[in-house]
């Protein structure tokens, strides 16, 4: 297997949680989004981590638009997308 093959990899995405991820992908994998920085979906940010003024509500619903927008939800607070098949790169361990 090559390099590149090890890192790129597919993700429909069918659920988002909060601004930065994870967004859950039918072919099984979460993803977050890398150089993302998002408040928590209760206001709240992580420790030692940059922490911006827009609410995590606010910046889960901008990701839910950019991923075509809300479809519903689970009973677990996720927001149901429906986007096109993405082809995706890992960084690091998220």
């Amino acid at each position: 297997m090559s390099v590149t093959a090890a890192v790129v990899f597919l993700c429909t995405p069918m659920a988002v949680y909060d601004g930065d991820g994870p967004v859950h992908c039918r072919e099984g994998p979460k993803l977050r989004i890398a150089g993302v920085a998002a408040r928590e979906i209760d206001g709240s940010c992580r420790r030692g981590h940059p922490c911006p003024q827009a609410s995590g509500i606010a910046a889960r619903d901008a990701l839910v638009d950019l991923l075509g927008g809300a479809r519903g939800r689970w009973n677990t607070g996720h927001v149901i997308v429906r986007y096109p098949t993405m082809r995706c790169r890992r960084v690091g361990q998220s």
